[in-house]
């Protein structure tokens, strides 16, 4: 019996370690780390600005921290200090998408989130190791 369980455990481990199984969203240390792997997923963004969202820092204590770049006109990445940080962020701009009626697709992490007007987050969600917000 102990080698049937052993077995088992075994080819559960080796299920997962072959499929590549993650634990949930990825997280970025730094926003280099995050613009490198969004490059890296076939994203463009070399040419990257950073921004000065201390003012959207200020908004909340949450937000401290707050760090981003623009990709291009229509798309940017954010790196947040923790999850509830991130959430707060997205809830953000789910509001000014609202209020502007425009339609932004977001990708997700523990503490980042790309995206933007013509972001096509179906492509990028797993090779970030994020989720789409929907």
């Amino acid at each position: 019996m102990k080698r049937i369980l052993l077995g088992a455990a075994a080819a559960t481990v080796a299920v997962l370690v072959l499929t590549g199984c993650s634990t949930g969203p990825k997280s970025y240390s730094t926003l280099a780390d995050l613009k490198k792997a969004y490059i890296s997923a076939g994203g463009s963004c070399a040419a990257g600005q950073s921004m000065d969202l201390s003012s959207i820092a200020a908004v909340n204590a949450k937000l401290k921290g707050l760090q981003g770049v623009t990709c291009n006109s229509n798309i940017a990445m954010f790196l947040t200090k923790n999850k509830t940080g991130r959430d707060v962020l997205i809830k953000m701009f789910s509001g000014v998408a609202s209020a502007q009626k425009v339609t932004l697709q977001w990708v997700y992490g523990n503490n980042w989130m790309v995206g933007g007007v013509s972001f096509d987050a179906k492509k990028f969600a797993d090779k970030l190791g994020g989720q789409i917000k929907k």
